[in-house]
């Protein structure tokens, strides 16, 4: 609390944290989040390191005390710091203002540190000679220390705070088109500015390497992931294309068979994680608290994926890049919609089986601070969005934009993938996968 609260606010005069500063790399390299409570770190969606927090104290008076055994904040990251701010505070003519106290102990307080705070106060804060410490003391008993020594209140509402502390109102609805198109803009800001800004929608350097029956897709920006690419037994020179993103336990057989009639191009892409056999629950659980540190979560990792996905696609001899339509499934369906929301160039998405609300997936930082599915679902309009066989009653505000283009027919259901592919958006077809 001392730490942020002076990073933020100028009224603090002076801030002395113990044993809680490192940089976010060095945590990343040593994986400390596994010994961490989630309060720690922020969710740090605008990609600063503890250092600018630092900087942000600077000039004003700071002392932080490490342990070199301490398996929270490694010892390369506080040096880090220690290096970095104490050259801006050399820069302000304030040396004598930023001190660090190096202990040779684990992650824990003592008196020692606590004499040294005190006289580091003291010197710069006070202004008091150097003076005589009476540092005796005796712990209270927990049950004083207590908010709530019975337990706490029957209506206490704290193990559903996420579900209001984060979240804004639903948008009404709008009443004119130029109404939606002013909100439309601000939210396709704030989206790239509060939930995307690390990730790339153009990647760079992208590779595309063949390895057996599969390419292997990756960028200067993303890990290698898996992908499968299918043409038509007839290929032309200006073909429609299908980026299908792969959900858990869907193997190539399945997706294949869902696709039989499609006459396209097609790139099967497996995000990050996403496979046959998926990550298990730790290492996604531990991926996901360790992202954090870098603005991401799994699911927007796995978006910069789905953008690789696409100009690998985009390079495939014949496919016409005006006519590339994204479907997948549940929560892989909308990182499509996302790439496209994010990608103008994306043709047209297909969605099987979607989820209603950022609250069961995907995951995406300070998402439901912004916005959730209908809404966003609503930024693709007018581009064609489609539904697979059902369409859930929460689309109806996804519907109602799409009237205000006056293009309701873009909004559409269907159960033919290859109608939908070549641009036929009528029930006058057979059904079909």
């Amino acid at each position: 609390m001392s730490w942020f609260t002076a990073a933020v606010d100028s009224r603090v005069k002076i801030a002395a944290p113990i044993m809680g500063i490192s940089t976010y790399a060095a945590n990343l390299r040593e994986d400390t989040q596994k010994l961490h409570c989630d309060c720690m770190f922020p969710v740090n969606s605008w990609l600063h390191d503890m250092i600018h927090q630092g900087a942000l104290i600077a000039p004003r008076p700071l002392l932080f005390g490490e342990g070199k055994q301490d398996k929270l904040f490694p010892v390369e990251g506080y040096m880090e710091f220690y290096a970095k701010v104490g050259a801006l505070y050399k820069g302000y003519g304030q040396q004598e203002a930023f001190r660090m106290v190096e202990v040779d102990t684990g992650h824990q307080d003592s008196d020692f540190l606590r004499e040294e705070v005190i006289r580091f106060f003291d010197q710069h804060l006070w202004k008091v000679p150097r003076r005589q410490l009476a540092m005796s003391y005796v712990n209270q008993p927990a049950e004083k220390l207590a908010v709530f020594p019975e337990g706490p209140p029957a209506d206490a509402q704290n193990f559903r705070i996420h579900e209001t502390f984060t979240t804004r109102a639903p948008s009404s609805r709008f009443a004119s088109l130029s109404a939606w198109e002013t909100r439309r803009q601000a939210l396709l800001e704030d989206l790239r500015a509060k939930v995307f800004a690390a990730v790339p929608e153009k990647p760079r350097n992208v590779r595309i390497e063949q390895a057996e029956n599969e390419l292997r897709l990756s960028s200067n920006d993303t890990v290698p992931v898996r992908a499968l690419l299918r043409k038509p037994s007839k290929p032309s020179q200006s073909m429609p294309a299908v980026l299908y993103i792969a959900s858990d336990g869907e193997d190539p057989a399945s997706i294949d068979k869902m696709m039989t009639r499609v006459d396209a191009v097609r790139l099967i892409v497996y995000p990050r994680g996403v496979g046959e056999i998926a990550w298990d629950r730790s290492f996604y659980r531990d991926t996901m608290r360790n992202a954090m540190f870098v603005g991401q979560t799994v699911d927007s990792m796995r978006l910069a994926d789905v953008f690789v996905a696409l100009e690998a696609l985009r390079q495939q001899p014949g496919v016409d890049a005006q006519r590339i339509m994204t479907l997948g499934r549940g929560a892989s369906g909308v990182l499509g919609l996302y790439a496209a929301i994010l990608e103008p160039g994306i043709h047209q998405v297909m969605l099987v089986d979607p989820p209603s609300t950022h609250a069961e997936a995907p995951t995406f930082l300070n998402i439901l601070r912004q916005t959730d599915l209908p809404e966003a679902a609503a930024l693709l309009a007018p581009r064609h969005l489609t539904f697979f066989a059902r369409v859930l009653d929460a689309f109806d505000y996804t519907r109602h934009v799409y009237s205000l283009y006056r293009k309701p027919e873009n909004f559409f259901r269907s159960v033919n993938i290859g109608a939908v592919v070549e641009g036929r958006y009528h029930h006058n077809i057979a059904p079909g996968l």
